[in-house]
C-alpha cells in the first residue's frame, strides 16, 4: 500500500488499499502508517488532517474518523457527531442548546472523551454500535500526557467502554513510535541523500625554476622595451637635427638604429621565455 500523506491527497488506489486492509482486520500497522507520516510534524492535527483528506477522497466512505467525542454518561457510549456533517465529531456540544449536550456533565470527570482515531466495519455508517470496530489513540514523543498519567489511565478506561460497549468485537488499540516500530518496522526516519564530502585537489608545488625563469623574461622584457624607446627618440633627434642642417656625429645614428634592434628582439625574447615559463 502507498505511503498516506500527511494532510494532502489520496489517489484511489491508496483510499482501495485502506479501506481493504480495514476490512481484513489489519489496523495497527495501518494506524502506524498515519502516524509515522505525521511524526515529524509532531502532534495529532496532522493525522486528522490526513483523516479529513482521506474521507474526502472516498467520498465519505471512510472507515477511519478523527476525533469523534463520544458521551460515555450512557451506555453503551454514544457518538457525538456534527449536525452539519455527520461525519465528523460534534465541534458545540458543550453548549446546552445542542442536541449533543450530555446532561449532567462535569469537566474533567471523563463523562465526554475523544479518542484519536475510530475505525468503522462499514465506512457509510455510523462508529457506534456493532458498526464500531477499534478505538485508537495516539502519543507523539515529548507528550506530556503520556500513558502512565492519571488522566490518560481514565481516558483509556473510557476508551475501552466505547468498544467493548458498543461492539464485544471492538479493540481499544494504543500507537506510539516504540508499538510502531516493533510491529511495523522503523518509523519518522528522514531518508535524505548521503553527503559526499568532495575530494581536494593537492596543492600544486611551486616551481621556482618557473618563477626565476619569469622574472628574468619580465626583467628582459622591460629592458628590451626600454631600450626600445630611448634608441627610437634618439634616432628621431638625429634625423630632425640632419634635416636642420645641424650636423652631429654620423656614427651615432646607426648606433641609435642598432639599438631599436636590440630592443625589440629583448623585447620578443623575454616574451617567448615566459610564456615557457608559464607552461605555454
Amino acid at each position: 500500500m502507498g505511503q498516506p500523506t500527511a494532510g494532502g491527497e489520496f489517489s484511489d488506489e491508496v483510499v482501495d488499499a485502506i479501506v481493504a486492509r480495514c476490512k481484513k482486520g489489519s489496523y495497527k500497522c495501518l494506524l502506524c502508517k498515519f502516524f509515522c507520516a505525521c511524526i515529524n510534524r509532531g502532534n495529532q492535527a496532522c493525522v486528522e488532517s490526513a483523516l479529513y483528506s482521506l474521507d474526502a477522497a472516498s467520498g465519505g466512505t471512510s472507515p477511519l474518523l478523527a476525533e469523534i467525542p463520544y458521551n460515555t454518561m450512557v451506555r453503551p457510549p454514544r457518538a457525538m457527531l456534527s449536525t452539519q456533517d455527520g461525519r465528523k465529531g460534534s465541534r458545540n456540544w458543550r453548549f446546552p442548546n445542542n442536541p449533543n449536550y450530555p446532561e449532567g456533565y462535569q469537566r474533567g470527570a471523563g463523562d465526554v472523551v475523544r479518542p484519536d482515531v475510530v475505525i468503522m466495519n462499514d465506512g457509510a455508517g455510523v462508529p457506534q454500535g456493532t458498526n464500531l470496530a477499534a478505538v485508537a489513540e495516539m502519543k507523539f514523543p515529548n507528550d506530556p500526557n503520556g500513558w502512565d498519567s492519571s488522566n490518560m489511565q481514565l481516558r483509556e478506561r473510557q476508551y475501552r467502554r466505547i468498544a467493548q460497549e458498543n461492539n464485544p468485537d471492538a479493540e481499544y488499540i494504543r500507537i506510539d513510535k516504540d508499538i510502531c516500530e516493533k510491529s511495523c518496522g522503523k518509523c519518522g526516519e528522514e531518508k535524505t541523500r548521503p553527503q559526499t564530502v568532495p575530494e581536494v585537489a593537492p596543492a600544486p608545488s611551486i616551481r621556482w625554476d618557473r618563477v626565476f625563469d619569469g622574472l628574468s623574461a619580465t626583467a628582459e622584457i622591460l629592458g628590451g622595451a626600454a631600450l626600445t624607446v630611448v634608441s627610437a627618440g634618439t634616432a628621431v633627434v638625429l634625423v630632425a637635427d640632419d634635416a636642420a642642417g645641424i650636423v652631429i656625429d654620423d656614427v651615432a645614428l646607426p648606433l641609435a638604429v642598432g639599438g631599436m634592434t636590440a630592443g625589440t628582439a629583448m623585447v620578443g625574447h623575454g616574451s617567448s621565455r615566459l610564456l615557457r615559463a608559464f607552461g605555454f
